[in-house]
């Protein structure tokens, strides 16, 4: 198999829009976890009232407004999801240094991102829009901005790529599915460029809902989300939801590369260990590992 590296990062998370912001602020212990409850009175109610949201601004301060990253009429075309996986992708690139022209180079680029729920505002917005007025309540656009495979297709269309376009959706393992997914297509031939990675934005009164009703939310901390994240703290009592994109430009590694490498792909696995969802954490010690890489 042919040897996998990483040229290029891309990100829009919690601790700010792009890569450069969140590494910077991860450095300093800096925290992206908020309250809701500032989101309306439907968030009031719920056992969790923290999530990491993504912050709004201006792109030179570190935040998140779309228009920054994308054209209006791009924007209108796109779940939040995607426009997160477009800004993170274009960042990547210009890590990487990726901007091909060639035929032969747009034929062996591709697309593998994927998102775990994607645009839950949209199918809950016309799914009550379509109750309340019928058929023609409903936009042109609601079943491109429902896709999962639009953030990829997005990608594609925007750098012209025409090698491989795919999205896993697999939970909280999407993004690391879709990396090592480009990382196998680039292995085996099927491409020598992948852009790669997960986003989702399902920061939705229902999602929370959902998650909390199977008690897989961390509900102690809502007077201090800074301190709910603990995933190896012996009080761990549950996940925060959150919302973003993570990006990574994957390359074949050639001796005629003169882009940065900065790390490499060797194996990976995705095992289940066939357990029911409901299996407690004491039933659970002798599961294999889900994924390494």
């Amino acid at each position: 198999m042919r040897r996998v590296v990483v040229t290029g990062l891309g990100a829009i998370t919690p601790l700010g829009a792009g890569i450069k912001t969140t590494w910077q602020r991860l450095l300093k212990s800096s925290s992206g976890l908020v309250s809701t409850t500032s989101r309306g009175p439907a968030f009031q109610g719920l056992p969790s009232t923290v999530a990491g949201l993504v912050p709004l601004g201006r792109r030179e301060d570190g935040a998140w407004q779309a228009k920054d990253w994308l054209a209006a009429k791009s924007e209108r075309q796109m779940a939040l999801f995607a426009q997160y996986a477009v800004a993170a992708a274009d960042e990547a690139l210009e890590d990487a240094g990726w901007h091909p022209t060639l035929q032969d180079d747009l034929e062996a680029t591709g697309v593998t991102i994927g998102s775990g729920i994607g645009n839950l505002d949209e199918a809950y917005n016309t799914s009550v829009a379509f109750h309340e007025g019928g058929y023609r309540k409903v936009s042109p656009l609601f079943v491109p901005k429902l896709l999962i495979n639009l953030a990829a297709g997005h990608v594609s269309i925007r750098h012209g790529f025409q090698g491989p376009n795919h999205a896993a959706t697999t939970a909280c393992t999407t993004g690391l599915h879709a990396i090592g997914d480009a990382s196998r297509l680039i292995a085996f031939g099927d491409a020598n460029v992948m852009v790669a990675g997960g986003a989702e934005s399902c920061i939705h009164p229902l999602a929370i809902a959902g998650f909390a009703r199977a008690r897989s939310l961390a509900i102690d901390w809502n007077d201090n989300p800074t301190a709910a994240s603990r995933p190896f703290d012996s009080r761990r009592a549950g996940f925060v939801i959150g919302e973003g994109a993570g990006v990574v430009v994957l390359e074949v590694n050639t001796p005629v590369s003169l882009r940065v490498c900065l790390t490499s792909y060797r194996s990976w696995s995705m095992l289940k260990p066939a357990k029911p969802i409901s299996t407690q954490k004491s039933e659970a010690t002798d599961c294999p590992p889900m994924h390494t890489i």
